[in-house]
């Protein structure tokens, strides 16, 4: 025989949440800043290395970069590198390899701008950045030698 119950399922929603509950056990509490003998360290997880889609037509003009790079045929370099970023102007890498080359031609000035450049369109690259920091503090050391070298500076 079956019994309507209209509350039962109020009743049983009841029961089950006042099981939920809990009241602190007094005698096993701590304070929190007891609780550890050292102090706790956060450590965030390190932001992802972004990803950049590179269009067909700009891998093709670094790659041919690069090996003009490795040729030491820098002018030609330079102009592939800036057709890259006539065509995709937020690609960090296009910016790096264009702070490299300048590095090599001695454009400190430049290599800088573009490591720096590479660095806002890549912030969320922690790798490509670190490496722009590189560029930059070499482009800071050859603005140092060639500051002293200066004929300015000779008398």
């Amino acid at each position: 025989m079956l019994v309507n119950l209209p509350f039962l399922p109020i009743i049983l929603l009841v029961l089950f949440l006042f099981g939920c509950t809990t009241t602190p056990n007094k005698e096993n509490s701590e304070p929190v800043d007891s609780m550890f003998d050292e102090p706790v360290h956060i450590i965030a997880p390190p932001v992802e290395t972004q990803v950049y889609y590179m269009k067909p037509v700009v891998k093709k003009l670094l790659h041919k970069a690069i090996s003009k790079i490795t040729e030491k045929d820098y002018h030609s370099a330079v102009s592939l590198l800036e057709q890259a970023i006539d065509i995709s102007p937020n690609n960090p890498y296009v910016w790096q390899q264009l702070a490299l080359v300048r590095l090599k031609q001695q454009n400190y000035t430049q290599a800088e701008q573009m490591a720096a450049k590479s660095n806002v369109v890549g912030e969320a690259n922690n790798e490509l950045r670190m490496k722009n920091w590189q560029i930059i503090a070499e482009a800071k050391r050859g603005q140092q030698k060639m500051h002293v070298a200066s004929p300015d500076n000779l008398n």
